[in-house]
């Protein structure tokens, strides 16, 4: 089994994800959102992405 662990790294603003093997990958934030085009709706879902709001994304989670 791989095991597969990523973290969002505020400091660099970017996600690094780390496999069982030691392998890591930094994923630059700014780099993967530079020229990304939204519509308002796919706007509102990232946001609600940001912000956690299962309301939003249409999720029934039982908490």
């Amino acid at each position: 089994m791989r095991l597969i662990y990523a973290e969002y790294n505020p400091i660099a603003n970017s996600i690094d994800v780390t496999t069982f093997e030691n392998y890591i990958l930094r994923i630059d934030c700014n780099k993967a959102e530079d020229g990304l085009k939204t519509t308002p709706c796919s706007q509102n879902s990232l946001n609600a992405l940001a912000r956690n709001d299962d309301r939003i994304l249409g999720l029934d989670v039982i908490k």
